[in-house]
């Protein structure tokens, strides 16, 4: 594989702060800490047709990533992993409004009640690899 590609979902509140970053070789732990501002956590995440279809958030990705129809449409209703900072609501991280869709649009996929759960801080989330 010539890139690894990450999508970082910023807690900006104000506005969309995504970004892609790429890498020759997956990234190291230590690089996945440091997008994330600390300890890594895995959270499972949904990426549902409504928010894939929305204007606001998956065509400014699919523009990042340069992704044709056919791949957008394949992130459209994919369940993924989002890496997020472990202690983020206990270091005062913001709470990430995308971030927190995405995990309770997987937890509605799966039957789960809502229980007011959120994600604090920035989320990252591996486009074209597994993190092993």
């Amino acid at each position: 594989m010539s890139e690894y590609k990450v999508l970082i979902i910023g807690d900006e509140m104000s506005g969309l702060d995504l970004e892609v970053r790429s890498f020759d070789e997956k990234p190291t732990l230590k690089e996945m800490q440091e997008m994330v501002g600390g300890y890594i956590e895995f959270v499972p995440i949904f990426m549902h047709k409504a928010l894939a279809e929305s204007n606001f958030i998956m065509q400014k990705v699919s523009s990042l990533l340069e992704l044709t129809e056919e791949q957008l449409e394949k992130y459209a209703g994919a369940q993924m992993s989002g890496v997020i900072n472990e202690e983020g609501k206990i270091n005062g991280s913001e709470p990430n409004p995308i971030a927190t869709e995405l995990y309770d649009a997987f937890k509605r996929s799966k039957g789960m009640p809502e229980d007011g759960d959120w994600i604090a801080g920035t989320m990252f989330i591996p486009i074209n690899f597994d993190i092993d």
